[in-house]
C-alpha cells in the first residue's frame, strides 16, 4: 500500500501507530457503523479524540473538543504525532494545542477587560488543565 498524506482529511497509511495501540495495546472495544460483518468503519473516541478507520484503509483522525456534534480536522503535527508515536501521546497534543487555543481567547478577553473575575477564574481554571496534560505528556517517551 502506498503512503500518501492528506493531513486534515484522510490519511493512508500502512501502520498508524495510534490505530495499533488502541487494538492491540490497550484492547479497547472499537466501535463499528454499518453491518457488523462488513463495517463501513470502525471508530473510537476518548480524550476529545475520534479516529476512524474506514473500509478503504484509510483513516481519519477528528478533534471532537468542541461543543455539540462538531468535530475538527487535526493538524499536520498532531496526525504525526498519532502516526509515529501513538495513541496517548496523540491525545494529549491535542488536547494541549486546544486548551492553548482557548486560553488565547481568555487572555484577549482579559486584555479587553482585565478586572473580569469570571474570566480570570476560568483562565486559571484551564492553566490547570494544560499543565496536567503537559505532566502527562512528559511521563510519555518521545
Amino acid at each position: 500500500m502506498e503512503n500518501r498524506h492528506q493531513y486534515g482529511v484522510k490519511i493512508i497509511f500502512c501502520k498508524m501507530k495510534a490505530w495499533n495501540d488502541l487494538s492491540d495495546v490497550l484492547k479497547v472495544h472499537i466501535y463499528w457503523t454499518g453491518d457488523r460483518d462488513q463495517p463501513k468503519s470502525r471508530w473510537y473516541m476518548d480524550h476529545g479524540v475520534k479516529i476512524e478507520r474506514l473500509a478503504d484503509g484509510t483513516f481519519e483522525i477528528n478533534n471532537a473538543m468542541y461543543p455539540g456534534d462538531f468535530y475538527k480536522p487535526i493538524t499536520e503535527a498532531q496526525m504525526f504525532v498519532f502516526e509515529h508515536i501513538g495513541w496517548l501521546a496523540g491525545c494529549y497534543r491535542v488536547c494541549i494545542d486546544t486548551f492553548n487555543e482557548r486560553m488565547d481567547t481568555i487572555d484577549a478577553l482579559l486584555n479587553r477587560y482585565p478586572e473580569d473575575p469570571v474570566t480570570i477564574s476560568r483562565k486559571n481554571t484551564l492553566q490547570k488543565k494544560i499543565d496536567r496534560y503537559y505532566e502527562l505528556a512528559d511521563k510519555l517517551v518521545f
